[in-house]
């Protein structure tokens, strides 16, 4: 697969993965009282790993031919456990 096509398609996953996370913060307030401590705390843990698969594409989107493979193992296993957070998040909902 070629540097590009795996670009736009990191992008796209982490554009969906954000605007997921988005809407989980927007449901916050529908989580029940006993729950709302561990949700507020996936979600600030989710806002701190996003900044992390941010700087994770960035860097894909810049590194040298040389560094490829391990910058898109770097943002593949970032983006993963960002994935597996959102769920997280979404199974306290219910």
């Amino acid at each position: 697969m070629d540097r590009q096509k795996i670009k736009t398609e990191a992008k796209q996953k982490i554009d969906d993965l954000f605007k997921q996370l988005d809407h989980m913060e927007q449901k916050k307030e529908q989580v029940k009282s006993e729950a709302k401590g561990k949700y507020s705390q996936y979600l600030e843990d989710m806002k701190a790993r996003k900044k992390e698969v941010q700087d994770k594409y960035r860097h894909l989107e810049q590194v040298s031919e040389e560094k490829w493979n391990e910058a898109q193992k770097d943002f593949q296993k970032s983006s993963s456990a960002f994935s597996e957070g959102v769920s997280k998040l979404k199974s306290i909902i219910g």
